[in-house]
């Protein structure tokens, strides 16, 4: 229920996609993402910690931005 909930709340923000395991097997087929058995991790460390630096302020106005 938890997970439900979570996924629910990060798409309402516009900030994940509700079919989360399609976006990132999309993410590993370009190259961003490393899929190794179960576990998904970025392929650059560059990239992963300019994500993990983002605020959500930051992300929506990149979706706006996109919207365009």
């Amino acid at each position: 229920m938890q997970h439900y909930l979570l996924r629910a709340c990060l798409l309402r923000e516009g900030v994940a996609p509700w079919h989360y395991v399609d976006f990132l097997l999309f993410a590993s087929d370009l190259l961003l993402l490393q899929q190794d058995n179960d576990i998904i991790r970025f392929r650059h460390l560059l990239l992963r910690d300019h994500f993990a630096a983002l605020t959500l302020e930051r992300i929506k106005a990149l979706g706006e931005h996109a919207d365009r």
